[in-house]
This record gives structure tokens, sequence and C-alpha cells, in this order.
């Protein structure tokens, strides 16, 4: 059996318990892989991705270290692809 979570988004201030907060994380918990997709069309769609890891990071080490796979959307955009590396890179930094 295969649970699949869809996580619209944290809240800065998540792990602090600001929005749905750690009632949500430690439902994330139970995950063994997490999957980001991540807008392409945003402003900084590294930053985005980037904080959702800090707050995983700052409510539990354990679910930063959980597994996880990025995919930016909208990438055939030739807006997107444009910036499609840099993105990349700055997600693996």
């Amino acid at each position: 059996a295969m649970l699949w979570l869809d996580i619209p988004g944290l809240l800065e201030g998540a792990h602090e318990g600001r929005g749905l907060g750690r009632a949500f994380l430690r439902h994330v918990e139970r995950c063994r892989l997490l999957l980001h997709l991540v807008d392409g069309e945003s402003a900084e769609p590294a930053a985005e991705y980037l904080a959702i890891n800090r707050e995983l990071q700052l409510y539990s080490p354990r679910l930063a270290a959980t597994p996880q796979v990025v995919l930016v959307s909208k990438a055939e955009l030739p807006h997107v692809a444009e910036r499609i590396n840099e993105t990349v890179a700055a997600i693996r930094a």
C-alpha cells in the first residue's frame, strides 16, 4: 500500500505552530518519501522549496532527512526553461 499526502504549502513558522503547524507536520512524519512540486513560474522557486525544508528541519531533523524528490513544473515554458538550470542549482545548494 502507498500513502500519498498532499502538502499544499507550509507557512513560515509552522514548526512553532503557525497555521496547521505541528499537528500537520506530525502527519507528514508518516511519509517515507517527500515529493516537492515546485512552481517553475514562481518569482523564486528555489527559495520557496528551501523555506519548506527549513520548516521541516526546524520541526524535526529526522523529518528533514526523509528522502525527497523535487519536480519543477511548467519547465516547458520558454521563460521557465530559460532559468531551469539556475533553479535546479539553487535547489541542490
